[in-house]
């Protein structure tokens, strides 16, 4: 039992020994750099899905450059036609909500910067006033 107790012992010094990492922060990989949450960015997106929720996308046009573009997809759009298309969503629903939602901006070395949003949308349906909710990510 003493000798299984010893090879034990010795088995997890040795693997808690192990001082190869990896670095997160490689200043030469393009892919690495590090994230924040309370940071500028993340606030903005913060603050433009509340104006969403409240079908006022108007009152966020300013953080925008008159010609800033949104790439949807495989679309590129202006600010208009991002207001228009998401407060087309307010046609069909009632008290939309973003809940459970945890902001981050992702700041790489590369240059590159991504705002991530995770959220759980929820809405009432106009036709059938039955609610409705999915679990979504927007990244900006």
């Amino acid at each position: 039992m003493k000798k299984i107790f010893l090879f034990f012992f010795v088995s997890v010094l040795f693997i808690s020994c192990d001082t190869t990492t990896k670095n997160q922060t490689d200043k030469d990989d393009p892919m690495s750099g590090y994230m924040v949450g309370n940071d500028e960015k993340s606030d903005a997106m913060v603050k433009f899905t509340k104006a969403y929720q409240d079908n006022n996308l108007e009152s966020v046009k300013t953080m925008f450059t008159e010609d800033a573009i949104f790439h949807v997809n495989d679309a590129d759009v202006t600010f208009d036609e991002v207001n228009q298309a998401f407060s087309a969503g307010h046609e069909f629903f009632d008290d939309i909500k973003h809940s459970e939602y945890h902001v981050s901006t992702m700041y790489y070395n590369d240059g590159a910067i991504f705002t991530n949003y995770w959220y759980t949308w929820t809405a009432t349906s106009k036709k059938n006033k039955r609610g409705s909710n999915a679990e979504r990510i927007l990244l900006v």
